[in-house]
């Protein structure tokens, strides 16, 4: 009997002891506080990894939004470092305010920067990747209507002037890297221009300043089949009085130059008398003379 009363005694006292121990760990469990970390010009408290938080900012410093991986590891490119983990930092570098040159035919402007992997209380340890852009000026067809492509995509629209002048200012909208710009115009009767196409390299924090485009002319003429005797008439739009050059091109490649003008509207209109023309499939094709700046051909038209 008393063997049992103390096997029963222990059994009550353990039950009490757990009884109070898990009382005790919910009522009065430690909360745990990420660290603070600080540089020379912001604070972060109580750091969390979360991925796709909102914009932060401050005078000199812009957070887009965080990343999610959070495993350590190391991603590398040519112009940045990303160093991923929570409470991964190596030991800190010194880094210099970076002062990037500009390339030539640069339009200046750093742009804002991006992100950069901090110490505790200490610097960057990599540079801020830095925005990029570049400048699109030359001479379409008064009034008309300009548009600027980057690989394939429509970035930019804008109007040329009366006197035929745009400009398309994509500066610091790009992240550095290479692209194939393509820029072409309409003219008034909505016809649209020959394609140029620019391919660029864009570095971190400049912009380049492209000038002196001129669009090629668009051409169209008053028919496709030219019976002996009968003038071919062609006409289309350029940059405003300006010097059109016309050529045509017979069965045997002989290429014949005829020179006419643009008026200030930029429509041209030339005559081709056809009575010396073989039989045989002619090309026709213009260009524009124009502050001293010459045009590609634009897209010929077969008769």
């Amino acid at each position: 009997m008393k063997n049992e009363f103390v096997k029963r005694a222990t059994r009550l006292l353990l039950l009490i002891v757990f009884l109070s121990g898990g009382i005790s760990a919910i009522f009065f469990a430690h909360t745990i506080h990420a660290t603070d970390y600080t540089s020379s010009n912001f604070i972060l408290r109580d750091p969390v990894i979360v991925p796709g938080s909102d914009t932060l900012t401050s005078t000199n410093f812009e957070l887009i939004t965080s990343f999610a991986q959070t495993s350590i590891g190391e991603n590398t490119a040519t112009s940045f470092i990303g160093r991923w983990g929570f409470l991964y930092f190596p030991t800190p570098t010194p880094t210099p305010t970076p002062t990037p040159t500009p390339s030539s035919g640069s339009a200046g402007g750093n742009g804002p920067p991006a992100l950069a992997s901090l110490t505790p209380g200490g610097s960057p340890i990599i540079p801020f990747l830095q925005r990029t852009g570049v400048i699109f000026e030359g001479y379409g067809y008064p009034r008309s209507e300009i548009t600027v492509l980057k690989d394939g995509q429509i970035v930019a629209v804008v109007t040329a002037g009366s006197d035929g002048a745009f400009r398309a200012d994509l500066t610091d909208l790009l992240t550095p890297g290479s692209y194939t710009f393509s820029i072409f115009g309409r003219d008034n009767k909505r016809v649209q221009s020959r394609f140029l196409i620019i391919p660029l390299v864009l570095d971190a924090g400049t912009n380049k300043h492209i000038k002196d485009i001129l669009i090629p002319p668009t051409l169209y003429t008053d028919k496709t089949e030219v019976k002996e005797g009968d003038n071919l008439t062609a006409s289309g739009q350029s940059a405003p009085n300006a010097e059109i050059e016309v050529v045509t091109i017979d069965p045997n490649d002989k290429e014949t130059q005829y020179k006419t003008t643009s008026d200030a509207d930029g429509s041209y209109k030339f005559i081709v008398d056809t009575k010396d023309f073989i039989f045989g499939r002619y090309t026709i094709k213009t260009k524009t003379y124009f502050k001293q700046l010459v045009s590609l051909f634009g897209y010929p038209r077969l008769f």
